[in-house]
């Protein structure tokens, strides 16, 4: 994979506009790391995907397998750290990282917009901290952790005539909101009033209140 990668790069004459790799990870996924990192580097490519799959599925993998796969993401994160920093997507499957690792990819991939963990932890009832200024989705499946933490979050709802009303007090827990976006170009606003009491908690740091779509269907 890493001479075929290699070829199509050098071959071309335009930069990409996304480049999207799954590979296997391990000691052949570091020179294909590299090369990418290198067309990044040379404005070949605009924005990459990195999917890193373990050679064993998820029934299969032990604990001592998933410490090793992490082990292994480590390492290729270390050895091309700039490849890392081009991704505007990432998916990781089947890893056992220590704390520190999410929390160094998190700082490099400043470009990260995507990001999907699958059977993935930072040890037995671990916390993950999220903090990122570009990421808009993530993803989390069969993942280990005891609490996740989202230091900058956007949630959005599409609310059509079939849902129920949504407390906000309910919904958001202890969080707080600084910024609330009504859209009525859904079906129903669907916000169930709740009284001062209820959502002090969650809009005592609110400075900020747009209506969208003012003409739409309600």
């Amino acid at each position: 994979m890493h001479e075929a990668t290699k070829s199509i790069l050098s071959r071309r004459n335009a930069a990409l506009h996304l480049l999207c790799l799954q590979f296997y990870v391990g000691d052949e996924s570091i020179p294909i790391a590299q090369t990418a990192a290198c067309s990044m580097k040379n404005q070949m490519i605009g924005s990459m995907e990195f999917i890193i799959l373990t050679k064993k599925e998820h029934s299969d993998c032990t604990e001592d397998d998933v410490l090793f796969h992490g082990r292994q993401l480590t390492l290729l994160f270390k050895a091309c750290p700039n490849a890392f920093g081009g991704l505007a997507r990432l998916k990781l499957d089947n890893l056992s990282l220590n704390e520190t690792d999410l929390p160094n990819i998190f700082s490099v991939c400043n470009r990260l917009e995507f990001l999907r963990l699958y059977n993935c932890d930072m040890g037995i009832l671990s916390s993950l901290e999220v903090e990122h200024p570009q990421i808009r989705e993530m993803e989390m499946d069969h993942c280990r952790f005891e609490r996740v933490h989202l230091k900058s979050l956007s949630l959005t709802n599409i609310a059509l005539s079939s849902h129920k009303m949504l407390k906000l007090s309910e919904f958001l827990g202890n969080a707080t909101i600084s910024s609330l976006q009504l859209n009525f170009k859904s079906e129903k606003i669907w916000i169930q009033p709740e009284g001062p009491k209820q959502l002090l908690h969650v809009f005592r740091a609110l400075r900020l209140v747009n209506f969208d779509q003012r003409f739409g269907r309600m």
